[in-house]
């Protein structure tokens, strides 16, 4: 762990926070003004118990006892070292001293493997539950607003920003790292004073040199965020060009703009370069300078260190022991100012927390008990001179002076324009707001004196938007009556429909709707909602458009069921369409905050009735044509809602002289699923015109003034369609898409990562491959090289020859004199040479990769794991995973190999048989090493993963507070929360202790390897038959020193796996075959286009839906130069035949000069 703490901090903190606990009084906030405002750090831990306490003072205490640990143990080897040198030419002496100082590394190791774990687990266990605690705290506080809050100051995407974010800062400030800040504190104070109290000289010169240690890897810092800012701003600029081609690549690829994406992508890629020239030199300087000046300072220190030994000032054990407590307690701080930012961090974001946590709120609709609460609820509701304006504009008067009153059991609806009040009325009801004056009655009652959860305990609301939570289907009808029982929940999904499509699912009730109800379609969505609602049982029925979302088949069912649940309870209709308002028993016309008309339907549309309503009415009548299908014709709806193939209308050319016309045309066998259930005898169908082509369907024109031929054709097929037999054709149907159609062929990917292959890629920069190589490996020799000579230096202290001492010093130090510019160009090789290599390489992938992906067919990017933002994310993250793997961990590799093999070499050297023992040792000691870098990174790991579902929960309810609100389900949402937070409480324990005692084990083979090979080697000097045990050390500390910086690449081994992945997923990229290629050579090639359009009998199914047909036997024909227009209901299929299968047909040059095609 000692010679652990020799590395240059890597200020890879980065934090999460957490917030504090509310006490009778407020917590004092500092409020600095220009800056940032924060809590005291102690207020984090507000929401502590007395288990917590314990958790933190045991905690706190083995911080401390491990971190004093270090300098004790470099007393011990000091003290090893200085009774060696004053007993050489006796090895039973110096065996016997040996096993002494071996045996307190063993009892040292078991001390550090007790402290560690205690440090790690309990600082783990008690920053969670203290975070579990704060988390809910703050959501209960979010819950407990009134709606207005959510307008004002605080948006939601604030709100739920915390829950995710400032929440896990917290976390991070009260957790292990505290327990790391304190670590590190103690090895600082106890550093510091046994240094003093050792060589004061010697600490006061090795103290002064620290800050230019710190100053260099500051500037080292600066350089690399900067250089990362800037790359990351020019990758950005192609990486937008990219994912919008990708994500529009139906638009590309109709335009034939892949060639000049790929230009621009390409253009926007090379800006990349020159800046990774710069960044390699100046990376390369800053290390360098750094690395040499920690050269220089080791020399200057030891060099002092000589004069006090020739003096006898101080032995060579003590001045060993001064020098490296000295650098570690400085290096130390470099350790705790991580710390720092993050408890900065986590104060900052206390603060957020804090607020939410401790507003004094207007009213609490969950706790409070105030109010009355009425025997029984009539639902007479009157608005009696209401002004109101939102809380986010208090200077946007909504209403002023308004009045309003609805019958109890009466059915009342507000219409109006966008904008009019109507949804206020719905807000004021509910109590979402308070108006600025007024009352809002219910039986005679104001609302302000009602208890507010028995008040919306009795209102039912189904909001325009349909609102679902990522929970079972079950669970969000549950939602209107906690505990209601399977019966009653079937019986209302029957009611509104939806126990229908609920009943097909695989796990019926049980299925999960996903986050925001993702799973379902925007009907079915609506269809659970109301479903919910009906099962609250309201006496009072808020719909806002409750039916917006379904399809005419289902809307006709859901209003019937909704006509039923109206019965006998007051009803508030906010209605956009006026057609499904016709039956309410009085209808409210409202405009600019003010009721301008009322009555019921038939009064406001009364003869000589030009009122508003009458305007409202008029504006929203559709075409005749379209009404008299859908009035006629059910089966006509029916067959443009389910995308029958075969029926199309279209008006006339411009130049027609019949003016506007429709051309209904109907295939002899799209139209049904068996041809012969479709014939139209030519008796039946006036003004037949057949064309000459036998390819083409029958056409049926007629004149739009004589919508009566229209009608009389829509009977006959009615009666035609209601005599013919339903045939079940689900199996047949998919069978026959299945073999008839031209089953998409699979294409099998080899996608093994090839490490040849990326050379292969990278072989046009070899030669800066090559002196890249010959810089890391330069680089790497300097730590065994400086490991080397410290140790001669330190071993001629012992010989007790002052002409000996000084010649050696001076030429070691003049031997780490010269090395300081050798090694400042080999770090600039290293690292301007591999970012070269690296970024060309990276440019090449990219272009490669982007180019294969806009070769891909359309059906490819409709996959999942091929969508749009997935895709542009692989370009962009596998890129530069391989640009990380041949780049920065390349080179840190060869360097490493480099460092080993010399190390080695020296070792071997000087005494095999030590150099054995020690490297039987290594496992333990990198592992240990490993575990260090672990705990200064922190052992908690990606902690907003394991908190992801209990935030999706936290979210959707602050996303949807009014839904949450109208059926006061705050408590059911903590519940579930508090669900969602168990597991991962119960990981943190089992966590904590695995992290704790792997440390623990890992300090403990640190120091138990050090006495485990010190005295092993001192038995090699017994019994060897010789007797320099100087060899012994300098080959103990060069491979010792050698295995810090073995462990530190090893660290690395995640990101290396991470390139192998990408890699793979690169190769998988350009290796597959499109089923569809833009530039097949041997298609063929069409001299003239006249733009005659023909689809005949095409099966179609998307590749992601493979289960759904989309076309079966479909057939179509475009004359050149005519217009056809393709009418359907969503999801019908004529989107397909422009964007897909007309794609396929010609080549997209081509298609750019087609007949000109309209949607309707």
């Amino acid at each position: 762990m000692g010679l652990q703490s020799l590395r240059t901090p890597s200020p890879k903190q980065q934090s999460r926070p957490i917030t504090p606990k509310n006490s009778s009084k407020q917590t004092k906030i500092r409020n600095i003004k220009g800056k940032v405002q924060r809590v005291a750090y102690h207020k984090l831990f507000s929401f502590a118990d007395k288990v917590d306490y314990v958790l933190m003072v045991v905690g706190g205490t083995a911080a401390v006892l491990h971190g004093a640990a270090v300098p004790v143990f470099f007393i011990y080897f000091s003290r090893l070292i200085n009774d060696l040198g004053h007993s050489m030419g006796d090895p039973m002496k110096q065996t016997a001293e040996v096993s002494r100082y071996s045996m307190n590394f063993f009892y040292l190791g078991i001390h550090c493997l007790v402290t560690a774990w205690l440090e790690v687990s309990c600082w783990m266990i008690t920053g969670e539950r203290q975070s579990a605690r704060i988390r809910t705290k703050y959501l209960h506080a979010i819950l407990s607003e009134e709606v207005g809050f959510f307008d004002t100051d605080s948006c939601t995407s604030e709100l739920v920003s915390r829950i995710s974010s400032d929440t896990l800062l917290v976390q991070e400030a009260i957790g292990d790292k505290a327990g790391n800040f304190l670590h590190y504190a103690a090895v600082f104070v106890s550093g510091i004073c046994v240094s003093f109290g050792t060589v004061w000289q010697l600490t006061a010169v090795t103290l002064s040199v620290l800050p230019l240690l710190a100053a260099a890897g500051g500037a080292y810092l600066a350089i690399r965020v900067g250089q990362t800012k800037w790359s990351q701003e020019a990758y950005s600029k192609a990486g937008s060009i990219a994912e919008e081609a990708i994500a529009q690549v139906r638009t590309v690829y109709s335009f034939v703009g892949e060639v000049k994406t790929q230009k621009a992508y390409s253009k926007a890629l090379h800006r990349t370069l020159d800046m990774a020239k710069r960044a390699g030199i100046a990376k390369g300087l800053s290390v360098g300078l750094t690395h040499g000046l920690l050269i220089a300072v080791w020399g200057l220190l030891f060099w002092y260190a000589s004069l006090l030994v020739l003096r006898k000032s101080a032995n060579g054990g003590q001045a060993f022991t001064t020098i490296i407590n000295a650098v570690i307690s400085g290096l130390s701080l470099g350790q705790i100012a991580p710390n720092i930012h993050i408890f900065a961090k986590g104060t900052a974001a206390g603060f957020n927390v804090m607020q939410v946590i401790e507003r004094k709120r207007l009213r609490d609709c969950r706790r409070s008990t105030d109010g009355k609460i009425l025997p029984q609820l009539a639902g007479h509701i009157e608005l009696r001179d209401i002004s109101f304006s939102y809380p986010s504009r208090p200077n946007v008067k909504i209403f002023d002076k308004f009045n309003i009153t609805i019958p109890a059991g009466t059915t009342v609806a507000i219409v109006g324009n966008s904008g009019s009040g109507k949804s206020t009325i719905i807000s004021l009801i509910e109590r979402f707001y308070d108006p600025t004056a007024g009352e809002v009655l219910v039986d005679g009652h104001d609302i302000k004196t009602l208890r507010l959860s028995w008040l919306r305990g009795k209102i039912g609301l189904v909001n325009q938007e349909p609102v679902l939570f990522a929970t079972s289907i079950l669970e969000n009808i549950l939602y209107g009556k906690e505990g209601a029982s399977a019966a009653e929940v079937t019986a209302m999904a029957k009611a509104s429909n939806a126990h229908s499509f609920i009943d097909k699912l695989p796990q019926r009730y049980d299925t999960q709707v996903g986050e925001r109800g993702v799973q379902l379609s925007g009907g079915q969505k609506q269809r659970v909602a109301i479903a919910r609602a009906m099962l609250k049982n309201p006496t009072i029925l808020l719909l806002d458009e409750a039916t917006s979302a379904l399809d005419a088949g289902s809307e006709q069912l859901v209003q019937e069921a909704l006509d039923r649940l109206m019965i006998g309870r007051t009803t508030v209709v906010i209605a956009h369409r006026l057609s499904t308002i016709r039956n309410a028993n009085a209808i409210f016309v409202v405009q600019n905050g003010r009721v301008v008309e009322s009555g019921t339907h038939n009064e406001l549309l009364g003869e000589g009735n030009e009122g508003a309503y009458a305007k409202l009415v008029r504006l929203q009548q559709t075409d005749p044509f379209k009404e008299t299908v859908r009035e006629k014709s059910p089966w006509f709806d029916n067959c443009i809602r389910s995308g029958t193939p075969g029926i199309t209308t279209r008006h006339s050319s411009p130049g027609s002289e019949r003016g506007d016309l429709y051309e209904v045309s109907l295939s002899p066998e799209p139209l049904f699923t068996h041809p012969q259930d479709m014939h139209l005898p030519g008796s039946i169908l006036p003004n037949v015109r057949e064309s000459k082509s036998s390819d083409c369907s029958p056409t049926l024109t007629m004149h739009n003034s004589k919508p009566s031929r229209l009608s009389s054709l829509i009977e006959q097929l009615n009666e035609r369609h209601s005599a013919r037999p339903h045939h079940d054709t689900s199996d047949s149907d998919i069978s026959a898409a299945s073999t008839s159609g031209s089953t998409p062929k699979t294409v099998l990917i080899s996608c093994e990562p090839s490490f040849r292959r990326l050379l292969m890629l990278n072989a046009p920069e070899w030669p800066y491959a090559i002196l890249g190589s010959i810089g890391a490996s330069l680089a790497g020799w300097k730590t065994p090289l400086a490991a080397l000579g410290m140790s001669d230096i330190l071993v001629s202290f012992y010989t007790f020859d002052d002409w000996y001492i000084k010649h050696q010093v001076r030429k070691i130090c003049l031997l780490f004199t010269g090395a300081i510019p050798v090694t400042v160009l080999a770090f600039v090789m290293q690292n301007y040479f591999f970012e070269v290599m690296g970024e060309r390489l990276t440019i090449r992938v990219r272009e490669k990769m982007l180019t294969s992906i806009l070769r891909q067919e359309v059906g490819w990017f409709d996959q999942d794991e091929n969508n749009s933002s997935l895709v542009a994310s692989r370009l962009s993250m596998d890129a530069t995973l391989v640009r990380a793997f041949v780049g920065d961990r390349a080179s840190v590799i060869l360097m490493t190999l480099a460092l080993m093999l010399l190390a080695f070499g020296i070792a071997f050297y000087l005494d095999w048989k030590v150099a054995f023992v020690v490297l039987a040792t290594y496992p333990f000691m990198v592992g240990a090493f490993i575990g260090e870098h672990h705990f200064l990174k922190g052992f908690g790991g990606d902690v907003a993963k394991a908190y992801a579902r209990a935030s999706m929960v936290a979210t959707e309810a602050v996303s949807n507070i009014r839904t949450v609100a109208a059926f006061c389900a705050e408590d059911k949402v903590l519940d579930l929360f508090i669900r969602e937070l168990a597991l991962p409480k119960r990981r943190a324990f089992v966590r904590g202790q695995v992290a704790g005692i792997g440390y623990g084990l890992s300090q403990f083979f640190v120091f138990s390897s050090y006495g485990l090979a010190m005295w092993y080697s001192s038995t090699l000097v017994t019994h060897g038959g010789f007797n320099d045990f100087s060899n012994i050390i300098r080959t103990f500390i060069v491979l010792v020193v050698t295995a810090v910086m073995l462990a530190e690449s090893l660290t690395m081994a995640p990101d290396i796996l991470k390139g192998s992945q990408a890699l793979k997923s690169i190769f998988c990229i350009l290796d597959r075959e499109t089923e569809i290629d833009p530039e097949n050579s041997t298609a063929e090639d069409v001299l003239e286009v006249r733009g005659d359009i023909s689809l005949k009998h095409v099966h179609f199914t998307y590749p992601s839906r493979s289960d759904t047909i989309i076309f079966k036997d479909f057939s179509l024909k475009v004359h050149a130069g005519r217009s056809l227009a393709l009418v359907g209901a969503s999801g019908s299929g004529f989107c397909l035949c422009l964007h897909s299968l007309l794609s396929n047909c010609f080549s997209r040059k081509e298609l750019s000069h087609c007949s000109y095609c309209k949607i309707l």
